[in-house]
């Protein structure tokens, strides 16, 4: 083939040209034809225009005038004898010309074309069997460009002169025959070719182009074809034969059918190829750098279908890749070309067979099917030994079919169905793969192997190295589903060998140096392995498994390494459905999946069972195996953690972190006649068996959990003991070898912690057992644990009913701490640090008749009967729970349910005369949550939680709660609710002795009590507070309850008494000296010597809405008899200039605030037996009042304000006080009025009250009628003002007096509410004397009025010019000629008279006012005469 190509480059000049010639001379004869040039003047013309060097023949012309076309036969164009030979004599190196065709035919010419524009258009020209001779020295000296330039410079001015233009759709020449030769006369050919075809297709050329340097003319393509094309390859050895080659100048491709490479003879000392190609395709850049170049470069090449027989030369040590370098394909082309270069080479459906010569028949290796893809393909002299190159390429792609290997070993055959090579993705790969015998009767080998597999993949592979160095480096090697059977001949003789190498040492080492991999992995494999001698099975090893190797290297090195096993560093192997016959060939092991890995030190077993190989094992069976010991053991699951695997597979030395063996059962069987005499050590022979495996078991921690042990010994002198129980066991450093065998090491361990269940024991009183589920032994912890625990009464037994208590306990888990194992098995003296319950569940059940439920000395714990006395660190019960019932007979009811937890450091239980425990600690903390026990008849007590420290001898109760069971009529009914109580003080002693519980304090906050009385006593002269007797509450409980002090903060209290609401708001409350005891009468509130009630933040609204009352505390001491309110206030809830607008009248806007009233000397039970507020005295503390009247609005003329007397009377609660005092207060009474913006006011400061007896009792009344009050004030902080009010309250006409003075004062003062009362303001005057006398009744007032002053003179006031100024001539006529400017005038001051008619519609203040004043105008003498 790249002979073929060589002649095509060196031709193609010259194809060209001579394409270019024929077309023109034919044109050219067309042209002249038209005019009716006859043949002989065509050939004269030819012979004159070539100076007679060329002649022209035609035998014959044919014409076609649809489409017009026109045929020559036997044309010869060639050159003259003379001229021939003058070029031989002359050496000018010309070139000379031949040409003949049997015929050229030109159809489909455009003859207007051709006449008019002298262009030549033609649809095809055909010319049959052309032959073209070329000579000259030229020819050996240039290249085809060179020759064709040369050409066509002769032939330019005669195409010239007679065509503008040439177009042709295609150009055919069949069987044509080129060839070039030397210098005329010289018949050497230099390049030729015989049966030519050539097509030229779209061919096109003008006047301009033929004179173009480069481009003559123009083709759409050109395809050249040589058949039956025959080449000897370069090196002398092979040969290759073509049928039919075609090559497109166009596209540059290249197509061959049937290729054939082969030897020309046999050399067994050389490498033979055999190629049969059905089809080859090419693809190159340039035809003309065939030519001019000894490097061959392609841009595709591809063999399609190839049958491919390779024979490696004789005598090789083995087959492997290493002679796949010997595929050197230069030294086919050596001698044609220097180097050839492929971009893609494509091998496609090929078949490729292997031979060792001398042996042509019997392939080694078959690819039954190869596609192959060969990117940057180069052959020269150093392109096989390129380490960068792989089969001489830069890149590879392979996929294989088929692919047949006869082993090394000459016995066993590799298949796979597909092979897959690429340096792309870096990976080889193999499918369905078989190793099996070749041929039984000749299986002579001692391992029979039989293999199958799924796939075989190899990722990141260097391929260039392993191809040049049988080195196969890799990321991952993965096979899938191997099938490994194998069976070992054990009758047959090893094989000769220098040492024992092992099976997959063995087939790899056998083609390659090494295998070098990051992770080796093995998916879903089976294996069975069997020994046979003589055909017969001895024993058998089976399991599924997958492998997972890290850092694998299996080289003649690593195979000598004892860190490395399976040659890898790290491993992970899984088996499954494992079996296998032990040596004692009495038992087999089956393991259901067992996983082993090296990476991570740890290996997992799961359902292992050791086993004997038959049923029904009898003493005969042992005999005949000479075996003592029988075993069943079924494991679930084992997990072996940092487990030094090396040391196990090369040393038998299983060193391990933690051996864990879940749940397993184990039947052990002692045959005691059937053991060695002087054996004394049971499980002898199950440690002989262990040790034909591992020697030495070193492990740091050896765990069995939940495990069933069945023990069955036949004694020697025929006895049969048997025990069964369940265990769980964990060992620390473990170690058994035949030397730790005789040494007193429990378990052989450090430490142990075993566990056993299913223990019971009987207690000392003979009535309570106690039946441990679980049992805990722990050295490693000093610990003993028993769970699951019950303790119970045997109702049967003879002391049942003698007992007051009896318990039903169930101890989840029960702990001893601290326990020395070691002191307590050698010195039977065992010490306990703690002894822990967790979450016991206590059912306590007393008989009604013989304990109270508080009464602790009835609650006796016995011991068990083995143990008198008890010492302990420390008693601790976590998480428990209590329900206690009250039996009577066979009845029992549930009482209380609380949970607890408990300590009790430096406890002491010893069995007293009764065998109950006598208990005696240095401290007791106890914890009780969620407590529930009924309270009496009718209610329910509840606390969240509750705390006790005997040695502070505190108690804290947390969400305390008391609620009636029922909510309807009926008897005295309480709720309590607290969310922290606490007790200070208490006596545990006591309480445990006489069921006395005593208290220094109890403190509770933000408790919420509702008190409801609805049963009265006899007479309905129920005494609340003293008879109120809590004992029938508690009595069910304890015995006596005694508290100093008892407090509570913040408490809501609602305390209804007979239906009738006597508190309901937050209170604090503080109870001294309670005591609740039979026979002991309460003598005040919850049985206390004292108590106080306060609260706070009281307050309403008045029923209009438009005042607030309110009071900051309220207090009641029962000691003192005292009620308290401070800071009370009366706040108007909207502005003082609306509340006339809101009726249209005028009103009063009060606002007070005072700072206490105190009811002292309170008759409380006055109070609660006759409802009547009885007091010593109601004292007021210093108060301010503003009254506010806007006296712009008008003044309601239907209003009749009550007497003070109706009011008193008209309130509804009954009261009598002994007296009233006002203390230290401030008055200020103002009005608004037309003639200023700013209000006038009257202030009295320092205002005083004493009054006598308070009432609204009618009753009182009648014999104390006279409601007598001192006031006294500072008038404008100027001058006193005193005053006694006497009432009879039992006047129907409202009968009272009033007496009272002023001291001096200056009246200048008074302007204050004169000067904007009225238009006039007092300029000067001394008030020397006020004293005046009031009889006052429903419709008149009259009396006596002293009043003394001098230098009185005012000023009458005007506006002008909207300013107020004085009148001068009013003011001059007021004090001149209306006014007294003194009085007395002389002599002794006279008192004036004193009438005033009531106005219904005022206030009484106005009433005495207007009284007073109306003696005074007669004194000023601004009364109107009558």
């Amino acid at each position: 083939m790249t002979e073929t190509a060589k002649k095509i480059r060196k031709i193609s000049g010259l194809i060209l040209t001579t394409t270019a010639l024929l077309v023109v001379v034919a044109a050219i004869v067309v042209w002249i034809l038209l005019p009716g040039f006859a043949n002989k003047k065509l050939t004269k013309f030819v012979t004159e225009k070539s100076g007679g060097n060329y002649h022209l023949s035609i035998q014959k012309i044919e014409r076609k005038y649809w489409p017009f076309s026109i045929k020559f036969h036997e044309v010869s164009f060639v050159p003259d004898e003379d001229f021939s030979a003058k070029a031989v004599q002359d050496s000018t190196g010309k070139t000379t010309y031949s040409v003949r065709a049997k015929s050229i035919e030109f159809e489909g010419i455009k003859f207007r074309k051709l006449l008019r524009n002298k262009a030549f258009l033609c649809r095809k020209v055909s010319v049959e069997k052309p032959e073209v001779s070329l000579a000259g020295d030229e020819l050996a000296q240039s290249n085809s460009e060179q020759m064709a330039e040369m050409i066509l410079a002769q032939t330019r001015p005669f195409i010239s002169n007679y065509l503008n233009e040439i177009n042709i759709r295609q150009i055919e020449f069949t069987d044509a025959s080129f060839g070039l030769y030397g210098p005329a006369g010289d018949s050497a050919l230099v390049s030729g070719t015989d049966q030519v075809s050539l097509e030229v297709l779209g061919f096109h050329t003008d006047t301009a182009m033929i004179f173009h340097q480069t481009h003559f003319f123009k083709t759409d393509d050109v395809l050249v074809k040589i058949t039956d094309f025959n080449n000897e390859m370069g090196d002398s050895l092979h040969f290759v034969n073509i049928d039919t080659l075609a090559y497109s100048l166009k596209s540059t491709d290249i197509r061959a059918v049937g290729f054939r490479l082969a030897p020309l003879y046999r050399n067994t000392a050389k490498n033979l190829y055999e190629v049969d190609v059905p089809e080859v395709y090419v693809k190159s850049r340039s035809i003309t750098h065939f030519a001019l170049n000894d490097s061959l470069k392609i841009s595709f090449l591809e063999f399609k279908n190839p049958n491919i027989r390779f024979f490696q030369k004789e005598n090789p040590d083995r087959l492997n890749l290493e002679d796949l370098n010997r595929f050197d394909l230069y030294t086919l082309i050596q001698n044609q070309f220097t180097k050839m270069e492929v971009d893609s080479f494509q091998l496609t459906s090929a078949r490729l067979e292997i031979f060792r010569q001398p042996d042509y028949t019997s392939y080694q290796q078959q690819f039954g099917a190869i596609d192959i893809t060969l990117n940057g393909f180069a052959l020269d002299s150093t392109s096989a030994q390129n380490t960068e190159k792989l089969l001489h390429s830069d890149e590879i792609e392979m996929r294989v079919s088929d692919y047949y290997l006869r082993l090394e070993d000459n016995q066993h055959d590799f298949r796979a169905d597909s092979l897959v090579v690429s340096t792309y993705s870096d990976q080889l790969g193999a499918y369905n793969i078989k190793i099996s015998p070749g041929i039984q009767q000749e299986m002579q080998s001692r391992t029979e192997v039989n293999i199958a597999c799924e796939a075989l993949n190899i990722e990141n592979v260097n391929l260039r190295n392993l191809y040049h160095t049988r080195s196969l480096p890799t990321s991952k090697i993965e096979i899938q589903k191997p099938d490994v059977q194998l069976k070992y001949h054990i009758d047959r003789e090893k094989q000769k060998k220098q040492e024992e190498t092992g099976l997959l040492y063995e087939l790899v080492t056998d083609y390659l140096e090494g295998v070098y991999s990051n992770l080796a992995y093995i998916d879903k494999g089976k294996l069975n392995i069997e020994n046979h001698r003589n055909e017969k099975l001895e024993g058998y090893f089976e399991t599924d498994f997958t492998f997972s190797l890290t850092d694998f290297s299996l080289d003649s090195t690593s195979r000598q390494r004892t860190d490395k096993f399976f040659f890898a560093t790290n491993f992970d192997l899984h088996f499954s459905d494992y079996e296998m016959q032990l040596v004692d060939d009495l038992h087999k092991l089956e393991i259901g999946q067992a996983t082993i890995s090296s990476t991570n030190q740890h290996v997992q077993i799961e359902n292992l069972k050791l086993q004997p190989v038959i049923n029904n094992v009898s003493i005969t069976t042992m005999e005949q195996y000479n075996r003592s010991e029988l075993y069943n053991i079924s494991i679930p699951e084992i997990s072996l953690n940092n487990v030094r695997l090396n040391d196990a597979f090369f040393n038998k030395k299983l060193k391990i972190d933690h051996f864990k063996i879940s749940t397993p059962k184990i039947y052990f069987e002692n045959f005691g006649t059937l053991r060695k005499t002087g054996e004394t050590t049971d499980f002898t022979e199950f440690y002989q068996l262990v040790f034909n495996y591992i020697e030495d078991f070193d492990i740091n921690k050896f765990s069995a959990p939940n495990g069933k042990l069945t023990w069955v010994n036949h004694t020697r002198n025929g006895k049969t003991i048997s025990f069964d129980n369940e265990f769980s066991a964990s060992l620390d450093k473990f170690r058994l070898n035949k030397n730790e065998i005789g040494k007193q090491r429990l378990f052989f361990s450090d430490n142990f912690d075993v566990t056993i269940k299913d223990q019971q024991f009987e207690l000392s009183d003979s009535v309570h057992i106690l039946k441990a589920g679980e049992i805990r032994l722990s050295s490693a912890n000093s610990l003993v644990s028993v769970k699951d625990a019950l303790l119970y009464p045997g109702i049967t037994t003879e002391n049942y009913h003698e007992l007051a208590t009896t318990f039903q306990v169930a101890i989840p888990e029960l702990i001893i701490s601290d326990f020395n194992f070691p002191e307590a098995y050698y010195s039977r003296q065992p010490n306990i640090e703690l002894l822990e319950l967790v979450s016991p569940r206590f059912q306590v059940y007393r008989q009604t008749d013989k304990a109270k439920p508080l009464d602790l000395n009835k609650y006796q714990f016995p011991l068990p009967a083995f143990l008198q006395s008890l010492h302990l660190n420390e008693l601790k019960i976590s998480d428990a729970n209590v329900v206690t019932y009250a039996t009577k007979g066979i009845d029992h009811r549930a009482v209380a349910n609380f949970s607890f937890s408990l300590s009790m450091p430096g406890l002491v239980l010893e069995n007293n005369e009764q065998q109950q425990a006598q208990i005696l600690s240095s401290n007791i903390l106890l914890n009780i949550s969620d407590f529930k026990a009924p309270l009496g008849e009718d209610h329910n007590f509840s606390a969240g939680s509750l705390n006790f420290n005997r040695d502070l001898k505190t108690i804290s109760i947390g969400n305390l709660q008391i609620d009636p069971f029922m909510t309807g009529p009926g008897n005295n009914r309480f709720s309590i609710s607290a969310p922290k109580i606490e007790f200070t003080g208490f006596d545990l002693a006591t309480a445990l002795k006489q069921s006395n519980f005593n208290f220094e304090k109890i403190d509770i906050q933000t408790p919420s009590v509702d008190i409801e009385i609805n049963k009265q006593i006899q007479n309905d002269t129920i005494e609340f507070l003293q008879t109120l007797d809590l004992y029938p509450y508690v009595e069910p409980l304890l015995n006596q309850i005694k508290v100093n002090n008892l407090s509570l903060t913040n408490a809501e209290l609602n305390l209804n008494w007979l239906k009738k609401e006597l508190f309901n708001n937050k209170i604090n409350l503080s109870f001294n000296d309670i005591l609740i005891a039979e026979n002991q009468p309460p003598s005040n509130f919850l049985n206390s010597a004292a108590f106080e009630i306060s609260t706070t933040g009281l307050q309403t609204k008045s029923n209009d809405n438009r005042y607030r009352f309110s009071a900051g505390s309220l207090t009641y001491n029962s000691s003192r008899h005292q009620v308290l309110l401070t800071n009370l206030a009366i706040e108007p809830l909207i502005d003082k200039e609306k509340f006339p607008k809101k009726d249209g009248y005028q009103t009063d806007v009060v606002q007070a605030t005072i700072d206490f009233a105190q009811l002292q000397g309170i008759n409380e039970r006055r109070w609660l037996n006759d409802n009547i507020l009885d007091a010593e005295m109601l004292k007021i503390g210093p108060a301010r009042l503003n009254i506010y009247r806007n006296k712009r609005y008008p003044f309601n003329q239907q209003q009749r304000p009550p007497w003070p007397q109706d009011l008193i009377k008209n309130i509804r609660q009954p009261f009598v006080f002994d007296s009233i005092v006002l203390m230290p207060s401030h008055i200020r009474y103002s009005e608004l009025l037309g003639t200023s913006d700013e209000p006038g006011f009257v202030d009295f400061g320092n205002l005083t009250l004493n009054g006598g007896q308070f009432t609204n009792i009618a009753e009182v009344l009648q014999q104390h009628n006279n409601f007598i009050i001192d006031a006294r004030a500072e008038l404008y902080n100027q001058s006193t003002l005193s005053a006694r009010f006497n009432f009879d309250m039992t006047s129907h006409d409202y009968y009272h007096t009033v007496k009272g003075s002023l001291a001096p004062m200056p009246l200048t003062p008074i302007n204050k509410m004169l000067g904007r009362a009225s238009p006039m303001i007092i300029e000067t005057g001394n008030l020397n004397r006020l004293e005046f006398k009031l009889e006052l009744n429903a419709t008149n007032s009259s009396g006596l009025l002293y009043m003394g002053y001098n230098d009185l003179k005012i000023a009458v006031m005007e506006y002008n010019s909207s300013e107020q100024g004085k009148a001068g001539f009013a003011s001059f006529w007021a004090n001149k000629m209306i006014l007294n400017s003194q009085n007395p005038k002389k002599g002794e001051l006279e008192p004036a008279p004193i009438y005033y008619e009531r106005d219904i519609k005022r206030s009484i203040i106005n009433y005495w006012w207007k009284s007073i004043y109306s003696g005074t105008k007669k004194v000023l003498g601004i009364e109107p005469k009558k």
